[in-house]
């Protein structure tokens, strides 16, 4: 007997045979972008319950970034107060008094280039008075602007503005009318370049009156943003005398 042919119907439905003969005639591309696009829903509904881990690290390095701020600026700000200059500019005032061009013009004074030193034997003065490198925050400098006189600059200024926090003015003791004359005018030098509201008169007025008038005590006068003092100290190793004026920010006392 002949086989008959088989029908269609006899191995799967008609609905099941249109979606099997409509996948065949769409293109491999078109059948994956299909799956894919089917899943899209899903994988979205997972992102939008998960852990995102960039919001926390970005919370992370804003809080390092203020914390190095603070370290390397309110830190040094709040524990060095300074005067509103640094010592360039300073410097720039004392050349451009009277006294210096008057006075210390004849003493070869010379408050530029000074020495940066970093421990008790890098200090290049033979005074009694040292400066040492013992702040972090800070740097320390001097150098001797009249080698004839024994006069030197001493200081310390803020490393991140360079701003002074401390200010000594140094000339070698000595009873000769002519060496009490410069140190008083070099001291006045000094004042009378933080402090442009009083004139040079004044100023010298004014060391004069410390110098004669001290006691040992050590006290600062404070006057307006700054204070001051005299000392007195000798170098054993010589028995050289100095007499120095020290200027400090009045926040500092």
């Amino acid at each position: 007997m002949a086989d008959e042919p088989i029908k269609n119907d006899d191995l799967i439905s008609d609905s099941e045979y249109e979606r099997a003969l409509e996948m065949l005639n769409t293109s491999k591309s078109a059948r994956v972008r299909k799956i894919h696009d089917s899943k899209k829903p899903a994988k979205k509904e997972t992102d939008g319950n998960g852990f995102d881990p960039v919001i926390p690290l970005c919370l992370i390095l804003a809080a390092i970034v203020l914390i190095g701020t603070i370290l390397y600026f309110v830190i040094p700000v709040a524990s060095n107060p300074a005067m509103d200059m640094t010592y360039e500019e300073f410097s720039t005032k004392f050349k451009s008094l009277d006294l210096y061009k008057n006075v210390f013009a004849q003493f070869d004074v010379d408050l530029d280039g000074v020495y940066y030193i970093t421990s008790d034997s890098d200090s290049n003065q033979t005074t009694s008075f040292k400066i040492t490198d013992n702040n972090y925050y800070l740097d320390s400098f001097e150098k001797l602007t009249s080698p004839s006189l024994s006069a030197a600059v001493q200081g310390q200024s803020r490393k991140f503005d360079s701003k002074l926090t401390f200010l000594r003015a140094i000339v070698e003791y000595d009873t000769n009318v002519n060496n009490y004359s410069f140190m008083s005018s070099y001291f006045a030098g000094f004042l009378a370049s933080v402090y442009p509201d009083l004139s040079e008169t004044d100023c010298y007025n004014m060391t004069t009156k410390l110098l004669e008038n001290y006691d040992g005590s050590g006290n600062y006068t404070v006057y307006g943003d700054y204070a001051f003092r005299v000392l007195y100290g000798a170098d054993t190793g010589n028995s050289i005398g100095y007499m120095a004026l020290e200027i400090i920010p009045a926040k500092a006392v």
